[in-house]
């Protein structure tokens, strides 16, 4: 059994009997680990604090071949992201890019550009910088993250003829996970209507730096509209991202 050294976001805490922890990390080499930390809840011990939620830690645990949960041994705090805990808004959105690395990501697989866009999501939201387009930033982490984790919705092109230019009329389905032309949707339903602007918003959100939220502009409707748009197709996808679908 060898000892190995991972730097990971906490991303869960459980208290287990009386003095121990069992803590969830995203990790850029092992994606979702679990560890067992024996005694952490003591008086004298350092450990809880170290694995507070959203913390960045480089931990070093017993690494055994075919264990679901690893005995940490050492444990070096990196950052804990003090701009979260004054900003309640921040804190919510970073809530809610934990949820999404703990329901799209499964144990043990590494994803390396996700744990990426994890830690400069948090980054930026801790920031303190003004709230305002947290929206589109919480948007582009979530579109990306989608990709990363093989849910990408369709919005360059019908999903039914496969057009991509001059559309008429545009639609998303999130039963079918894509958008609809207008000479194509009389056939579905449930459909939420967008237009050529929000299309173009919700592709450059996808595919531009996570940091190029700010250079986007967006009017209330169209932000509501996109929030529409990412609930539904969690719901239907049947994703549980819980701190998404439970807003009004």
């Amino acid at each position: 059994m060898k000892l190995t050294r991972v730097e990971g976001i906490v991303i869960r805490v459980t208290q287990y009997a009386e003095t121990s922890l069992i803590v969830n990390l995203f990790t850029p080499e092992r994606g979702k680990i679990g560890l067992m930390l024996k005694g952490a809840r003591r008086p004298k011990s350092q450990l809880s604090a170290i694995f507070d939620f959203f913390n960045l830690v480089e931990v070093v645990f017993y690494d055994k071949e075919g264990a679901n949960l690893y005995l940490g041994s050492q444990a070096t705090l990196v950052s804990d992201f003090p701009g979260l805990v004054k900003d309640l808004e921040a804190y919510n959105y970073a809530v809610f890019g934990i949820e999404v690395v703990d329901k799209l990501f499964p144990p043990e697989e590494a994803s390396r550009e996700g744990y990426r866009y994890l830690l400069e999501y948090l980054t930026i939201l801790d920031s303190g910088e003004s709230a305002r387009k947290f929206e589109l930033l919480r948007a582009s982490y979530y579109l990306k993250m989608l990709t990363i984790a093989g849910y990408q919705p369709q919005f360059s092109e019908c999903i039914v003829c496969h057009k991509k230019e001059n559309l008429h009329k545009i639609f998303f389905s999130p039963l079918s996970g894509g958008i609809v032309c207008g000479d194509c949707a009389g056939n579905l339903s449930e459909l939420i209507k967008m237009d050529e602007g929000i299309r173009r918003l919700l592709l450059a959100l996808r595919s531009s730096p996570l940091s190029d939220f700010r250079r986007f502009a967006a009017s209330t409707s169209q932000i509501e509209t996109i929030n529409r748009i990412l609930k539904d197709f969690t719901v239907y996808q049947s994703l549980e991202i819980r701190t998404l679908t439970a807003e009004r």
